[in-house]
């Protein structure tokens, strides 16, 4: 839930890789094979190298006005404020209680030092998600499609940067929560409960982690979130839990219906109040956006199961990426940054070792071609703030996120399809 996303710049969008049968289902990033070559080295500082500059950049020259609101709601906790305050206008914090209490070791130091470090802090999340998603779905470590992937998000990653977001901190949670549901599943789960904390559509995991019947996994979650807020009830006291959530849901009721169709808003909320004209109040939109979420979720598991009928690896890999997706897609208030969980889908749509198929390939060129026009061409820079704005409201990123995930979900089925017809017997 972005804080910032009222001020006049915007930016962005998305791009590459996926794997084949022969590989692990879900290979560690580090995974046996060798050193790196001297070239992948090369491409490995070049990505570093861009995530420093930018890091340094937003440091130095944007405004940070989403991590402003998080210092501030830790500063607040500490001194026994509520961090719910009306007078804070068009930056309120919006999250749950215990999020609060987690922000309050950076107020601890000046902002600026802590905005510096929640920056790097955020690179380092973002590193560790293009390299995950390259290794795990993108047919292996491959420094040179890491950083094409990061240049196809660039303009997610700027924006992120720039305002301060949690984004980028939040999808390296649950990749480190994903790398590690083995061992041990608990701690696993605790970590996809600060996610869920700091935004709730985190929690569609709970379908893939019922799939692949991970009782523990689950457990870990709910550890979490009650330790949480038993933490909050011990730190602050138990007298203040009450009053903190009661504030909490008077400032959403408040705050939530005039961002709900807002031009910021890419998610399916978003697309339901454009192709509808309803919005938040009106008579049939929420079963509109009921029925809309619906039949994209049912879509995509008719076609997980269909990959996973023909090979269970590929069905889990294209399980994994539609459901980072779905946390963009069903967030309530879908701000654009939401989107950098398409990079597990597009590491998936790119990926290296698929067999030959003419149809997927240039279904995947039609992507990068789409890709590239967005990071190239519509942004704030080259549009100007009003056809921007305009380009928003016709929820262009929005679209453009279903699309890349739609054609992930062709290329997984046809590889799958084609590897079943190449296999004997």
């Amino acid at each position: 839930m972005s804080h910032a996303e009222t001020g006049p710049r915007q930016a962005g969008n998305a791009s590459p890789a996926a794997v084949g049968d022969a590989r692990p289902a879900f290979p560690h990033p580090e995974a046996p094979g060798g050193a790196d070559s001297p070239a992948d080295a090369w491409w490995r500082a070049a990505l570093i190298l861009l995530l420093g500059v930018l890091v340094a950049h937003s440091w130095l020259l944007k405004p940070g006005g989403d991590f402003h609101v998080f210092w501030l709601a830790g500063r607040r906790m500490l001194d026994g404020v509520l961090p719910y305050q009306a007078a804070d206008g068009l930056y309120p914090f919006k999250y749950l209680p215990p999020v609060a209490l987690f922000l309050a070791p950076l107020a601890l130091l000046p902002e600026r030092l802590a905005n510096g470090l929640w920056l790097v802090l955020s690179a380092v999340g973002l590193l560790r998600l293009v390299r995950w998603s390259q290794a795990t779905l993108g047919g292996g470590p491959d420094a040179r499609r890491e950083l094409l992937l990061l240049l196809a998000l660039l303009p997610f990653v700027t924006h992120l940067l720039g305002l301060g977001q949690s984004e980028g901190l939040l999808l390296w949670l649950m990749v480190e929560s994903e790398d590690r549901r083995t061992r041990p599943p608990i701690l696993s789960g605790v970590l996809w409960a600060i996610a869920c904390l700091f935004k709730p559509p985190f929690a569609v995991f709970l379908g893939l982690v019922a799939w692949r019947r991970e009782i523990r996994l689950g457990l870990g979650l709910l550890a979490g979130v009650a330790g949480s807020f038993a933490l909050l009830a011990l730190v602050p006291g138990l007298a203040t839990v009450g009053a903190q959530l009661a504030a909490w849901q008077g400032l959403l009721r408040e705050s939530t219906p005039a961002a709900v169709c807002g031009a910021q808003n890419q998610s399916v909320v978003a697309l339901v109040c454009s192709l509808t004209s309803l919005g938040p109040g009106d008579r049939g939109f929420g079963a509109a956006v009921a029925l809309a979420a619906g039949a994209l979720l049912a879509v995509g598991g008719a076609a997980v199961a269909l990959c996973a009928r023909r090979s269970r690896a590929e069905g889990e890999r294209l399980a994994l990426a539609l459901t980072f997706y779905a946390t963009a897609l069903l967030s309530p208030l879908g701000w654009r940054t939401n989107l950098l969980a398409l990079a597990p889908a597009l590491a998936l749509l790119f990926a290296r070792g698929r067999p030959p198929d003419p149809v997927a390939s240039r279904v995947r060129m039609g992507c990068a071609a789409a890709l590239a026009l967005t990071v190239l061409v519509l942004n704030y820079d080259v549009l100007g703030p009003e056809r921007f704005r305009q380009m928003l409201e016709q929820r262009t990123y929005g679209w453009l996120g279903l699309a890349m995930a739609g054609c992930a979900v062709l290329v997984s089925i046809r590889s799958t399809a084609r590897r079943a017809l190449a296999s004997p017997g």
